[in-house]
């Protein structure tokens, strides 16, 4: 089975237009896949300005 690769980039922040026919905001500010990103996490919570995340993640990460 051939992997997909997605440019995530191309999400942060800004507006995506949809096959729907719409567009949609993706307030999206970092995203951070590589080992040690959730020892980096604190300090993205830091300089981003927040004091309340939602971390999405599954049992490999």
């Amino acid at each position: 089975m051939k992997g997909t690769t997605i440019d995530l980039g191309s999400y942060i922040d800004r507006d995506i237009c949809c096959s729907c026919g719409h567009t949609h905001f993706s307030g999206v500010k970092l995203i951070d896949i590589d080992q040690g990103a959730l020892t980096r996490l604190p300090g993205h919570i830091r300089d981003l300005g927040y004091h309340k995340v939602f971390l999405v993640a599954d049992i490999n990460t």
